[in-house]
C-alpha cells in the first residue's frame, strides 16, 4: 500500500529523522516542507533517504496564519509533479504513529474506497473566545513573532459564494 507523508516541520531534526524511520516501509513517501526560518542543512545532512523529498518552494511560516496552507499547498504540488496518487497525510513534525505500518496498511485497504478527510461544522468547531476571534475577525500578522497581529471585524459582506 503506497503513501504520501507531507510533514511541515520547523524543529528537532533527529525527531522528524525518528519520524520518517518508524513510517517508512518500503512503500512511503515523505514530502518535507521546513519552515523557512530554519537552517534546513540540520535536516538535509540527517535524512538523506531516497524515498524523501525536501521542498524547496520554502516559507516563513506563522503558527494560525496561512502561511502553513501555503506549505501545505507547495508540498502537494511537489507529491503531483512527482505523481504520486496514493493516500496522502498531512503530518506536523510533532506527530509520532500510535499504531503500526501494518496496520495503517490494513485500515487502508479495507476502506481504500473513502476519501478520509476530518470535518465539522464551523458552528460546533470550537467554543472558546480565542478560536472565535480566529473564525470571525480578520487577523494580520505583523512578522513571525508569536502575538504580533491585530484582529479586525469584518468591515463588509462579501458577495462570493461558495
Amino acid at each position: 500500500m503506497e503513501k504520501n507523508y507531507i510533514i511541515l516541520a520547523h524543529n528537532n531534526p533527529s525527531q522528524l529523522n525518528r519520524l520518517v524511520n518508524k513510517l517508512s516501509d518500503g512503500a512511503s513517501y515523505f514530502f518535507i516542507h521546513i519552515d523557512k526560518k530554519s537552517d534546513i542543512t540540520a535536516f538535509t545532512d540527517l535524512i538523506q533517504q531516497e524515498h524523501v523529498t525536501f521542498i524547496t518552494e520554502r516559507v516563513s511560516c506563522i503558527w494560525g496564519d496561512y502561511s502553513i496552507v501555503q506549505a501545505t499547498i507547495n508540498s502537494i504540488r511537489e507529491v503531483i509533479r512527482q505523481n504520486k496518487a496514493h493516500f496522502t497525510f498531512l503530518l506536523s513534525g510533532q506527530c509520532y504513529p500510535i499504531v503500526s505500518n501494518e496496520a495503517i496498511n490494513h485500515y487502508l485497504r479495507e476502506n481504500s474506497q473513502f476519501d478520509h478527510i476530518n470535518i465539522r461544522p464551523i458552528e460546533n468547531a470550537w467554543a472558546g473566545y480565542r478560536e472565535r476571534i480566529e473564525i470571525e475577525k480578520y487577523r494580520i500578522n505583523f512578522s513571525g513573532e508569536k502575538g504580533n497581529a491585530m484582529v479586525l471585524p469584518y468591515f463588509f459582506e462579501t458577495s462570493i459564494k461558495v
